[in-house]
């Protein structure tokens, strides 16, 4: 099970892995955003609550006693909004919700004007980088709608999602992660800020801002927060970015200890124990943890580029992939990446280099 399920909304109180070279690691997150609507994980705890005000910390009042007020005047949205980012963000579905896509659909007819919840539906679809405003002019239409609404009826955080949307909607990738830099100054513990910030700084290929983005918020959170031990697991793929492989695995393994279903922080871990060559302990972690994540593809992704390593027998049946991540590294998509990674990441240790060239 997941580590959290409807009956669990925010505050409750009742009463690529790699494979040789870096232009195969964004694809990592483009498979994961082309299966962001299909289940992942299953959450299987409990119903969902019928009773819309049942729990008092997922509504309006929940969002407002955390600091993180809503414009909405649906306590059902409100809800629905909390169970979305969370399932967004911990790559996984509520069973009783339907799963994400479900959630999304419900959420936005228990108030389609809702400012936050309409940001976030148009920022999934711009990260999901499978339409833009420069070529869809429904999708330009609505960001434009958005950026009305939210200045009419927003508040200040509600503005600033709806213009770094906008910004990510419209190719401006690095003025989107500034803005949401700007939103977390003051409110550190927004998580559709963070998590929309880490996956922006993924496709710029800035490796330093993978790290660093997650990092200066940590400290300003309790501990408590909904998904908290993500960010750990976020903040371990930024440090592994930048080299630092033993506090990325530090981080990875404190995101798995309090979460062992969080296949980012497995894909984290992964990366560490291929670039420092440790390719036996790699495949062993792996396959140890199998039932945690077998059904996301970019961590089978992973596992078979390490098992393919000079020498390594087969270990396990592997499903042929769906087409839609059958990918070739040599593809549009691998080249745009590898230009991006190269950019930011110019110089390659030599232990480094020795771990790609023993993957090929």
């Amino acid at each position: 099970m997941a580590e959290w399920c409807a009956d669990h909304l925010r505050d409750v109180e009742v009463g690529s892995p790699s494979t040789g070279d870096f232009k195969f690691i964004t694809f990592l997150l483009y498979v994961f955003v082309s299966f962001l609507f299909k289940r992942i994980l299953v959450c299987s705890l409990c119903d969902y609550p019928t009773d819309s005000l049942h729990f008092v910390q997922g509504t309006m009042h929940g969002w407002r006693s955390s600091g993180l007020e809503m414009s909405t005047t649906s306590n059902e949205c409100a809800k629905l909004f909390d169970a979305a980012l969370r399932q967004f963000v911990s790559w996984t579905d509520c069973k009783r919700l339907d799963g994400l896509e479900k959630t999304m659909e419900a959420m936005q007819a228990a108030e389609s004007g809702a400012v936050l919840p309409r940001a976030f539906a148009l920022g999934l679809e711009g990260i999901g980088t499978g339409i833009g405003a420069r070529t869809n002019e429904t999708f330009r239409k609505a960001l434009q709608d958005l950026q009305a609404d939210a200045a009419k009826h927003g508040n200040e955080r509600e503005k600033l999602h709806a213009k770094a949307v906008q910004q990510f909607g419209e190719g401006k990738q690095s003025a989107a992660a500034n803005t949401w830099e700007e939103i977390l100054k003051k409110y550190p513990t927004d998580l559709m800020a963070i998590k929309f910030a880490h996956d922006t700084y993924f496709y710029l290929g800035d490796a330093k801002m993978i790290r660093d983005s997650v990092q200066a918020v940590l400290p300003k959170h309790k501990g408590t927060e909904p998904c908290y031990s993500y960010l750990h697991g976020m903040l371990a793929f930024g440090l592994e970015e930048c080299e630092q492989y033993e506090e990325a695995e530090k981080e990875a393994l404190k995101a798995l200890e309090a979460n062992r279903y969080d296949c980012w922080a497995t894909h984290a871990r992964a990366h560490v124990l291929e670039m420092q060559g440790r390719f036996d302990q790699g495949i062993k972690f792996l396959e140890s943890t199998v039932e945690d994540w077998k059904v996301s593809w970019s961590t089978e992704v992973e596992i078979c580029e390490i098992r393919h390593s000079p020498g390594t027998p087969p270990v396990i049946d592997w499903p042929r992939p769906p087409e839609e991540v059958a990918v070739r590294k040599g593809s549009v998509i691998g080249q745009l990446s590898e230009l991006t990674i190269r950019k930011a990441r110019p110089h390659r240790s030599s232990q480094e280099q020795r771990s790609r060239s023993l993957i090929g």
